[in-house]
């Protein structure tokens, strides 16, 4: 069950995160996305890493720490649903993390190592549920999902940091 959930597997708010990941197999999706942002964040200086945006905007360091946190927010729902536990799981708010996530007085080297071990982590969680498991469904947020549309929202969640990240420098670098 490693392909693409059905529209009923998730919420409008995640549409956007499912609609960026490509047709496949979402943990070697996972795996390659691990790849590909590795190698952009290893081109980055600290100065780079952080300078925000703009005011009110988190710099490259705050995105790293943030997708750490949303991953392991996304891959406990996933075993937690995927276990059969039907408890409906609270939200989080992202801004809340991010503040108190000290990433910006983290090393770049720190963030990157993180980031690496927490996707390593999830790839080794998804790749160990069993058939069944995809498609089982719970309440996160006040949103039914499956298993197999967690996979597909972190995969996508990444998928939109990356592109902003890049998009952010290559403005910045003009």
């Amino acid at each position: 069950m490693l392909t693409r959930p059905e529209r009923n597997e998730y919420s409008d708010f995640h549409a956007d995160y499912v609609a960026r990941v490509p047709d496949g197999n979402v943990i070697e999706i996972l795996e390659k996305q691990l790849k590909e942002l590795q190698a952009f964040l290893r081109t980055l200086s600290e100065e780079q890493a952080e300078k925000a945006p703009a005011p009110g905007k988190w710099s490259v360091k705050q995105v790293i720490g943030h997708l750490c946190d949303g991953e392991r927010v996304l891959a406990y729902r996933a075993m937690r649903i995927a276990r059969g536990d039907q408890t409906p799981l609270a939200g989080y708010e992202q801004d809340d993390y991010v503040r108190e996530s000290n990433a910006s007085q983290r090393a770049l080297a720190d963030l990157v190592a993180e980031h690496e071990a927490v996707r390593r982590s999830t790839i080794a969680l998804f790749k160990g549920f069993p058939p069944q498991a995809w498609l089982r469904r719970g309440t996160a947020n006040n949103a039914e999902l499956s298993v197999r549309a967690l996979a597909y929202i972190t995969a996508g969640h990444e998928q939109r940091h990356l592109e902003l990240m890049k998009n952010h420098l290559s403005v910045a670098s003009r």
